[in-house]
């Protein structure tokens, strides 16, 4: 799942890569593209076309509400087109309402009803080890890259939220490629190492280094944060992670870092139409699941602070659908060029029609961090939630 957190980030500069030639899945259903004797404009450049549509001013609050009763809400700041619509006030912030009646997943490549279960009763922690050892692999995302000498920080999700600054980590690894071990019951193939009972692949296809980080003493059904950095990559901060005490094995539990190099973040913007990340924005990208861990469909995000773009996938490796004002099948969102906040803090809200009713599904409060890249992936509940 977190794989796909990071997906429509990537989707951005996949298409992007292949936009000189017609393919399945990046663009529009194979339509064949004629040249314009219009000049094209970015989005986010006012014309004589589109400046009677609202512009969004660099700071400036949105979708703040009080009580429950109707508000506007706005997906992002595409100047174009406005993409402002009614939607209903959740805990004090506004949400779009989804158009889709009902939110659903995919169950036998059919539609079916969500697990909506933890909305209404609280799960109950798993039995397990308190501590494990949280290890994987560091994948970089985009174009591809040597993933070693990356610092990989493991925190408590509250002290890291409280204060970034002073948040003491877990524990904290410089990623590398170790020496095959023992204990593997299969033959490890090309470009795989034997490394805590699993053959792990550590190079890709074109050569490059996939690393492993290692730390231990990392508590089990607490919320992590991971932060993952290194020169020439842009800062990656996994939120809302935590390790099921039930799921330990053998005193390890296997978890993917993320990164993305500076060279794919500088091409990702040009395939949502806007020309860059702005020096000091942020981005973030993630996944909405039901309580059993199924990507959703029919859920809008909003955020607390402005995005230039936001943007939803169906999982087939299309571009984002500009038209498209919640998640597909594949439960994935990114939003672009977000100007943070002085001290940080945003909240992302997360609706659904469950049995035609618009539901708050989670508000989930995080930190952005100018130039960095955040993943949040979420369900209705997670350890610590009520």
């Amino acid at each position: 799942m977190l794989r796909s957190a990071m997906f429509g980030l990537s989707m951005f500069l996949m298409c992007f890569m292949f936009a000189v030639v017609p393919l399945t899945g990046c663009g529009d259903n194979n339509k064949t593209t004629e040249k314009s004797d219009e000049a094209t404009t970015d989005a986010s450049t006012p014309t004589e076309q589109n400046t009677g549509f609202r512009t969004c001013e660099p700071g400036e609050k949105i979708n703040d509400c009080q009580g429950s009763g109707d508000c506007k809400a706005e997906r992002d700041c595409d100047r174009l087109r406005g993409y402002e619509q009614a939607g209903m006030c959740f805990d004090n912030m506004c949400g779009m309402t989804p158009k889709k009646q009902d939110a659903t997943i995919q169950k036998d490549k059919k539609e079916a009803k969500p697990d909506w279960s933890c909305l209404t009763s609280t799960p109950a922690l798993p039995s397990g080890p308190e501590k494990t050892t949280l290890w994987g692999r560091v994948e970089a995302f985009g174009l591809s890259s040597d993933t070693t000498g990356l610092k990989v920080e493991v925190f408590k999700q509250a002290d890291f939220l409280k204060d970034p600054n002073t948040a003491t980590p877990i524990g904290t690894y410089t990623s590398d490629v170790p020496k095959s071990q023992d204990g593997c019951t299969e033959t490890c193939g090309e470009r795989h190492i034997c490394y805590n009972k699993k053959c792990v692949k550590i190079e890709d296809s074109s050569g490059y280094a996939i690393a492993i980080y290692d730390v231990k003493d990392v508590p089990t059904n607490t919320l992590l944060a991971v932060r993952t950095s290194g020169d020439g990559f842009v800062a990656t901060i996994q939120y809302n992670l935590w390790v099921p005490a039930d799921k330990v094995k053998d005193d390890l539990f296997e978890l993917r870092s993320f990164v993305i190099s500076e060279v794919t973040k500088s091409l990702i913007p040009a395939t949502a139409g806007i020309s860059k990340i702005a020096d000091g924005n942020a981005a973030i990208a993630g996944e909405v699941q039901d309580c059993s861990g199924e990507q959703v469909q029919g859920v809008t995000v909003n955020i607390s602070a402005r995005a230039q773009k936001l943007g939803y996938f169906n999982g087939d490796g299309d571009q984002p659908d500009p038209e498209q004002n919640e998640t597909n099948r594949d439960g994935t969102y990114a939003a672009l060029n977000i100007k943070v906040p002085e001290n940080g803090d945003i909240n992302v809200l997360f609706v659904a029609n469950i049995d035609g009713k618009p539901t708050k599904l989670l508000k989930y409060g995080i930190k952005l961090f100018p130039d960095a890249i955040s993943v949040l992936t979420v369900t209705p509940w997670h350890p610590g939630l009520k």
